[in-house]
């Protein structure tokens, strides 16, 4: 075997090491991005002894499905046929900046009883949003849902 030959072999062996850990790092990056699982439960009773008094709320439930810590700076509600956005600004369950760690999940409660008065908003309609500390936002809903749901497409 020549020197160039050799030389040759290892372009080849180094191209394909560099290309492999090239890919391994995108997959690092991809595999460690923030994830956040949105639901919300229409519905829920409070008792007479809790400080939400006898009125009925709506639980928002944000849940930190990824691998790195997140910190939450906002949750909000998007009105029906409106480009109106409704801040959760509880007292007792949205003290921001709420931080999420891997596996980890918080409840924001705001007032169905006053949403459906005052704003109009039926159980079908509820599409919540989520900020976070860089401002990025997160949707309880796909894009299609989401603009069906809210009566921008109706």
């Amino acid at each position: 075997m020549n020197s160039e030959d050799l030389t040759l072999m290892l372009a080849i062996w180094g191209a394909f090491l560099s290309s492999l850990l090239g890919l391994l790092k995108i997959w690092d990056y991809l595999r460690d991005q923030p994830i956040l699982s949105i639901s919300i439960k229409p519905g829920y009773k409070a008792t007479k002894g809790s400080p939400y008094g006898d009125m009925t709320l709506l639980m928002v439930t944000v849940a930190n499905t990824g691998r790195r810590p997140i910190f939450i700076n906002g949750v909000s509600l998007v009105l029906p046929r409106t480009k109106t956005y409704l801040l959760c600004g509880d007292p007792y369950s949205a003290k921001y900046p709420v931080e999420l760690k891997e596996g980890q999940a918080h409840n924001f409660l705001m007032n169905e009883d006053e949403l459906r008065q005052k704003h109009g908003v039926r159980d079908r309609e509820f599409v919540a949003m989520v900020h976070d500390a860089p401002g990025r936002e997160y949707w309880s809903h796909n894009p299609i849902v989401r603009l069906w749901k809210i009566g921008r497409w109706r």
